[in-house]
């Protein structure tokens, strides 16, 4: 049965990837969300609950930092790892970031990382902003805005084709 009642979907521990993901990029997977009927997006607040040797053998193999630590791409949906991205870093951070690409390429690393997650916290604010306008006027077009982005993997695309129909 489908609620006539008005509804608003906020997601909250929605991540884009996870320290033990190595790859350069990583697919905004979270912003399609607003293609299933997401309304909002909220923060992370709590982590996952695994076994202490996890975390042991997650400090010993992977660089936790570096693979966290990623600046959303709104025009390819991909995020990115901060560390790798070099003079790339400056045409990324938009004009409309509400800091200072030097925040980011500051060389504290507490420092960068709040700044990274600003950053991203406001792209993500206004793809949402896009993505409401889209699907609003014109759902029929979601899955092609999706498809233009170049991150976007294709099983994201079949997956949001099944709960759309």
């Amino acid at each position: 049965m489908i609620s006539t009642e008005p509804n608003f979907l906020h997601f909250i521990n929605v991540s884009y990837g996870k320290s033990i993901n190595d790859q350069e990029v990583l697919s905004a997977r979270d912003l399609l969300g607003f293609g299933q009927g997401l309304d909002s997006l909220g923060g992370v607040h709590t982590g996952p609950k695994r076994n202490p040797g996890f975390y042991e053998w997650l400090k010993a193999h992977k660089d936790v930092k570096q693979n966290t630590n990623r600046l959303l791409n709104r025009d390819d949906y991909g995020y990115y790892k901060v560390k790798n991205l070099g003079e790339s870093l400056l045409k990324m951070i938009p004009v409309s970031a509400p800091v200072q690409p030097s925040d980011i390429t500051s060389s504290s690393e507490n420092h960068q990382t709040r700044a990274v997650k600003i950053v991203n916290m406001h792209q993500q604010c206004v793809e949402s902003t896009v993505l409401r306008t889209i699907v609003k006027e014109s759902p029929d077009k979601t899955l092609g805005y999706f498809r233009s982005k170049s991150n976007v993997l294709e099983t994201d695309l079949k997956n949001l084709t099944k709960t759309s129909r």
